[in-house]
């Protein structure tokens, strides 16, 4: 059986459906950023094919999506068992709130970020999983700080040096009570696929996918160069 783990799709959903069904993968998982809609995952049997939330979701219907994983939490998908949290800061929060006010779409959602209770219910809960595979959208802040983009930071009013969001904090919180074998997250629009720590960490750009099969992830895919660390 084949686990197929897509990352950011950004309202690409029918493409997203299509590319999961002509896999012929008998499960799969998006990574978060799915998109405001999503009409079209009823082409997938929820039951196998699942998503967690990003920064660029519709907290509306989140909940209410049978194809939504929740918050947090240790799930098994066909032959993968992995430990998930939801969530990511938004750097362009700012504008899209403008836009909102100037024409009435609304594409920004205070819950993007678990809150304080939350935060710490998922901490607590992975500790005690101890998981072997971390499914998350963004990724600790010591990661962070070597893959992101200091440009982008600094675009949106942010100081690169000092920046830090609440979700990176607590995944930090997670890595340094516990390491993973795995961890798998998308959020920065990147390929890249490197070992720190004793961890592999894999993170997919947008509409990349690995195959998880007979025990092990298959990248496939064209690589991102990333600084050393």
């Amino acid at each position: 059986m084949t686990v197929r783990i897509t990352g950011d799709v950004h309202g690409l959903v029918e493409k997203y459906v299509e590319g999961v069904q002509s896999s012929g993968c008998e499960y799969s998982l998006q990574v978060g950023d799915m998109g405001f809609y999503y009409e079209s995952l009823e082409n997938l049997d929820f039951h196998s094919h699942k998503f967690i939330g990003g920064n660029h979701d519709n907290y509306d219907y989140y909940s209410s999506c049978p194809h939504a994983l929740g918050d947090f939490g240790s799930y098994s998908l066909g032959p993968l068992d992995f430990y998930f949290i939801r969530g990511a800061f938004s750097i362009d929060m700012k504008a899209r709130i403008m836009h909102e006010r100037q024409t009435g779409f609304v594409s920004w959602w205070k819950d993007e970020q678990l809150g304080l209770d939350n935060q710490l219910l998922a901490l607590s809960s992975y500790k005690a999983s101890k998981p072997r595979v971390m499914i998350t959208h963004t990724c600790p802040t010591e990661i962070a700080k070597h893959i992101g983009s200091p440009g982008a930071l600094k675009a949106f009013g942010f100081n690169p040096d000092t920046f830090a969001t609440e979700t990176q904090v607590l995944l930090q919180d997670c890595f340094d009570s516990y390491r993973p074998d795995v961890w798998i997250f998308g959020h920065f629009h990147r390929t890249i696929d490197f070992q720190y720590k004793g961890t592999r960490f894999i993170c997919l750009g947008e509409l990349r996918s690995i195959d998880y099969r007979d025990g092990q992830f298959i990248n496939n895919n064209k690589l991102d160069s990333v600084r050393q660390i």
